[in-house]
């Protein structure tokens, strides 16, 4: 069930939503200018352009997740050595040798979640945007606007509206049984094609502009075969081709997306996990397409499609580049980042280990017996030392202090 509060998404995810829905709506312009006026079309296009906008993101998981497949042995390993011990010194000792691994490859185990913590919102904004597409095309919005108007004007519309919402799977928030020309025409967007005709016969006085405008409306929701955006597609032919398509489309793209690691490596708890969910996912997908618009359907098939795409030529770069290269990237960012937070550049760094590795040669020099009599007194420092009768060693101020007198007294033999 779709809850409509108004035309435009609102909150945070309506904030993304907007620049996305200005791109659809430039889509849609463009498509009229060359008299190419159809939403399933700029559906379509506003979907590949929405994903190559995202091609950075999906990059830099994949480069994770091939860093990740390389971890992962090392990480079952560390699991399976601490497997069934609960007790706190052992759950510890388990996180404090996992973060060992990560700090090695120069990673951190939230990286590969960071990208889709980013693009899952942007998805969903897509989704919204799609989902309500007079919203955000104005000239789809124009098209039921008469029809919107006219049924504002009848009185009882409220209840007629509200029924054929709930048909449609939509509920409509009304303040004070109020219904606006937005939320009209959020319920008249998600008609199926028989329900102009009995929304024509509810409410007579608005028959004759329903009857002259919904052809139009249909026309720029078709899609191939007579098929509407805004119906479900159904277990019959035509429309079960959207499903078909959308298991199709993502159980390659998500195979094309697993690094060959992990595709290996089926003995791996986790590993067998994702497998698993990779091929169930697809048809559950499938699944929901069947009683979903079918706009939404054309949308995962359209971003499926768009993915497999991306996919090859990712996988084509990544699989010039050495892990090992993406490691040591890696390393460098997370050292970089490590500075960064601390306030101590690099090149800061390599200084305060040379002077402390130059201090260190110093006081080794300084510890060294010049001659034999050094020895000696060295020696006889010692012994005091074991018998308690002094508190001088080899490192301290007052030993350095001997050290040096007896030396001024070598070269005054000399």
């Amino acid at each position: 069930m779709y809850s409509i509060y108004l035309t435009q998404s609102s909150g945070f995810l309506g904030t993304i939503a907007k620049p996305f829905g200005w791109i659809f709506n430039g889509i849609y312009e463009f498509l009229g200018l060359m008299h190419i006026e159809n939403v399933a079309i700029a559906i379509i296009l506003f979907t590949f352009i929405a994903r190559a906008l995202m091609i950075p993101l999906t990059i830099k998981q994949q480069k994770f997740s091939r860093m990740s497949a390389v971890m992962q042995p090392e990480l079952a390993k560390i699991q399976a050595k601490y497997k069934g011990k609960k007790d706190q010194a052992s759950m510890q000792q388990m996180q404090l040798e996992q973060q060992a691994v990560y700090q090695k490859y120069g990673s951190n185990p939230v990286a590969g979640c960071l990208p889709l913590l980013i693009t899952l919102p942007i998805m969903l904004a897509m989704y919204r945007v799609i989902q309500n597409v007079p919203a955000y095309i104005e000239g789809v919005k124009q098209l039921y606007m008469p029809i919107a108007e006219q049924i504002h004007s009848i009185d009882g519309h409220v209840e007629v509206i509200n029924n054929m919402a709930k048909e449609a799977g939509a509920v409509v928030k009304t303040t004070d049984g109020i219904m606006s020309l937005n939320q009209i025409i959020d319920v008249l967007a998600r008609f199926k094609t028989n329900q102009w005709d009995k929304l024509a016969e509810q409410l007579p006085a608005a028959a004759d502009i329903i009857r002259s405008t919904s052809p139009e409306i249909l026309r720029v929701n078709s899609l191939f075969m007579n098929l509407n955006i805004s119906n479900s597609p159904g277990w019959g032919f035509p429309g079960i081709i959207i499903p078909i398509l959308a298991v199709a489309t993502q159980w390659l793209q998500s195979k094309m997306m697993q690094p060959k690691q992990q595709q290996d490596n089926k003995d791996n708890p986790s590993m067998a996990a994702m497998n698993s969910m990779t091929t169930f996912m697809p048809f559950f997908s499938g699944f929901l397409c069947v009683f979903m618009p079918l706009g939404l359907g054309l949308y995962w098939v359209a971003s499926s499609v768009f993915g497999i795409i991306q996919q090859f030529f990712i996988n084509r770069y990544l699989d010039k580049v050495d892990v090992n290269v993406l490691v040591e990237k890696s390393k460098e960012k997370a050292d970089a980042k490590r500075a960064k937070a601390s306030g101590i550049t690099g090149e800061a760094l390599k200084q305060a280990a040379k002077t402390q590795t130059k201090s260190i040669n110093v006081d080794s020099r300084a510890n060294q017996p010049k001659s034999t009599k050094d020895f000696a007194n060295m020696t006889s420092t010692k012994e005091t030392k074991g018998n308690g009768e002094g508190s001088n060693n080899a490192g301290s101020i007052s030993q350095r202090a001997n050290l040096l007198k007896n030396r001024y007294n070598d070269k005054g033999e000399k």
